[in-house]
């Protein structure tokens, strides 16, 4: 990995107002390749979910000197917040299915442009994950899976033309979303896996 720093302004020192700061890092693929769906370096316009996160800790001056607050209910230092680039909507860094979209380009970094293109599948997928919340949910409460989508604490906001199909087993569920006119459809199952077939 590469990575560069710029700061306008002083480290570590409260006595200044600082401007901004900047991070920028490259991934060489050696270190992406696992992740990726094929074994196979992204397309142009391909997208995969990412999430950066940036810790930020309350703070106090104590002699010319940052140091964390402490809590005086507690006694111990206040919880860090969290900052992420792209809103999740709730505190989980390890929920990926909410991370932000990073779309592949072929075009050099600095020499041009390249629109963002928002994958329509991504709301059915979408529509996969909020069943798959709850049949968690379901579960938890009535110790099975339901292969009813009206026992679910679930609403379809984005493909509401798509037929949904469940099936269940003792331990497991399949959950399957069909948009009208697509020749594929999306699949999640009880690990949270989806897929396309």
């Amino acid at each position: 990995m590469k990575s560069a720093v710029y700061i306008e302004g002083t480290i570590n020192d409260p006595s200044d107002i600082d401007e901004y700061w900047s991070v920028e890092f490259a991934f060489p693929w050696s270190a992406l390749k696992e992740h990726a769906f094929e074994d196979r370096k992204p397309k142009d316009g391909e997208q995969w979910r990412m999430n950066f996160s940036r810790v930020q800790w309350k703070l106090d001056i104590i002699d010319g000197a940052y140091s964390k607050q402490i809590n005086p209910k507690t006694k111990k230092y206040f919880p860090e917040d969290n900052w992420v680039w792209s809103s999740q909507s709730v505190i989980n860094m390890h929920r990926p299915e909410i991370w932000g979209y990073v779309q592949f380009s072929d075009i050099i970094v600095g020499s041009s442009k390249t629109k963002f293109v928002f994958n329509e599948d991504e709301y059915c997928k979408w529509e996969l994950r909020k069943i798959y919340y709850a049949q968690k949910a379901f579960k938890n409460q009535h110790r099975k899976f339901t292969d009813k989508l009206g026992k679910l604490n679930y609403s379809n906001e984005y493909c509401l033309n798509a037929t949904i199909e469940m099936k269940t087993s003792e331990f497991e569920f399949e959950a399957t979303i069909q948009q009208p006119g697509k020749n594929n459809a999306w699949i999640i199952n009880s690990e949270g896996l989806i897929w396309s077939e």
